[in-house]
């Protein structure tokens, strides 16, 4: 690992106790969609404070990398959107939530359709409506595009599209069995967007953490917009927490950067863009 935890005098940062070694370096992976956020200035002023550096791969991945750096030793701390599972757990991975985030559903800027209920979401994912005029919108097929999620862990979409939380090969939220073959698969995050931008008839999914693609528009879900402060009260349907998730319970510096994003600063810091909600 790249840091020996050990312990030294209490320090206080912005009104924080913290108990970490300055000199120290943390390994730390964001995955792509932590970094939209505030994290790169939330770890600069952390290590301006501390002493502690935070140190991130050049190409941050998801879930996956997080828990694979974490059990051979490579991470300190890493970030998943989507909450350990059993396995997880069972090798000793504790989450810490950290912010929240908005699922959001993106389609063309020209199409005239601006709300969506969750039912409906759920028939176009799953094949039962496949035309625009069944929604108010114009007579043309729908395109629905998704992403590859964690298929062996609970994942937010999955559980919100199809009403049910364990499945096999989640793919957008949608066991395989369910998924309609209009489905086109593309990379998540801004990719999705990008793959709307160039479809009228598109339709897809992605984080607010992303930022907005020229050509695209957010619809609602449900009548409600995905703003900060919808997404910080759960007043929009569909909304996931992110988590730090460590090897054991998080202790020196590991804690104290973890107390730091939580604390109101930290906060501040991430969700200062509007992409993240805050906890």
């Amino acid at each position: 690992m790249k840091m020996v935890l050990r312990q030294s005098a209490a320090a206080v940062l912005f009104g924080l106790s913290l108990s970490a070694s300055a000199g120290e370096t943390l390994s730390f992976n964001p995955s792509q969609l932590f970094l939209q956020g505030g994290v790169a200035q939330l770890n600069s002023e952390f290590s301006q404070n501390t002493g502690i550096k935070i140190e991130m791969p050049d190409n941050p991945s998801g879930c996956g990398a997080t828990v694979l750096g974490l059990k051979t030793g490579k991470l300190d701390a890493g970030i998943m959107c989507c909450p350990p599972n059993s396995a997880d757990l069972g090798q000793g991975l504790v989450a810490s939530a950290v912010a929240r985030d908005g699922l959001v559903f993106s389609v063309h800027a020209s199409n005239p359709v601006q709300s969506l209920t969750s039912a409906q979401v759920r028939d176009i994912y799953q094949g039962r409506i496949s035309n625009w005029k069944e929604l108010g919108g114009r007579d043309a097929p729908i395109h629905p595009y998704a992403f590859i999620m964690c298929p062996q862990r609970v994942e937010e979409m999955r559980s919100h599209l199809v009403g049910e939380r364990d499945f096999k090969n989640g793919v957008v939220g949608i066991d395989n069995s369910k998924l309609a073959a209009s489905v086109q698969r593309v990379k998540p995050g801004i990719k999705v967007n990008q793959s709307v931008a160039d479809d009228p008839n598109g339709i897809g999914i992605s984080s607010t953490a992303y930022a907005p693609v020229q050509g695209v528009k957010f619809i609602r879900l449900d009548g409600v917009e995905a703003s900060p402060q919808n997404i910080m009260d759960e007043s929009y349907p569909a909304v996931r927490y992110l988590y730090v998730v460590t090897k054991g319970y998080p202790a020196g510096s590991t804690k104290a950067y973890i107390d730091y994003m939580r604390s109101p600063q930290g906060q501040d810091l991430l969700s200062k863009e509007g992409r993240l909600g805050r906890i």
